[in-house]
């Protein structure tokens, strides 16, 4: 599927008091919320990132009851992350099975890179969903639904960490334009939300490649 979606950073402290008195823009509301949902993810990588850099991210997730789900982002444009193809899969353990993704991406060497995967980093937050809708649709249009997805926590590369606190927008229908102006009117609300397009992969390989580059010869 087509991931569509918009990110936001903003300070820890700000992003809580947001969600604790969180209002909807006039014309929107709520029709599901999910509180402290703890997702703790690990993205996969060659030593050399050569997934990262042909804008491919691997990563294993701990779901609920135990279960697991794999899944691959793969960039549709260089640098943009608000329109990007996902694939997930549902696992029975902790261990991925990264051959089931070979078909949908395009590396020279696919197998061997494949065989070189090791963990990269971790990246564990509590997330609070809000799947909210347009109150009115008009006629011949799909209804405009968005999930809000509130992120707090932090990315762990070995002994080093950086703190998580951002707000995901993804479309679930609707267009792309209606999600900008969704994102718009919530902004007048909250204006310290800082548009962003860099994503939690691009954060943690980006900290695990500083401190390689930081290690001594």
């Amino acid at each position: 599927m087509i991931e569509i979606e918009k990110k936001f950073l903003a300070q820890a402290d700000d992003l809580k008091a947001m969600l604790n008195h969180f209002t909807l823009p006039d014309g929107y509301s709520a029709t599901d919320i999910q509180y402290n949902v703890h997702h703790q993810s690990r993205y996969y990588d060659t030593f050399d990132l050569d997934f990262f850099k042909a804008g491919i991210a691997l990563r294993v997730r701990a779901m609920a009851h135990g279960d697991y789900e794999q899944t691959m982002k793969v960039a549709l444009k260089p640098g943009d992350i608000e329109e990007r193809k996902e694939i997930n899969l549902a696992l029975a353990n902790d261990k991925p099975q990264w051959e089931a993704f070979k078909n949908h991406f395009h590396l020279e060497n696919a197998d061997r890179l494949i065989d070189s995967l090791i963990p990269i980093f971790d990246c564990n937050v509590m997330r609070t969903s809000i799947l909210c809708e347009q109150d009115e649709t008009p006629d011949g249009q799909d209804p405009f639904r968005v999930e809000l997805d509130f992120d707090l926590g932090h990315i762990i590369v070995e002994d080093q960490s950086e703190e998580v606190a951002e707000l995901e927008m993804e479309l679930k229908s609707g267009t792309r334009d209606q999600l900008d102006q969704f994102a718009r009117n919530v902004r007048m609300y909250y204006p310290f939300l800082q548009l962003s397009n860099i994503s939690k992969a691009q954060r943690g390989f980006t900290l695990y490649r500083s401190i390689l580059d930081n290690l001594p010869n």
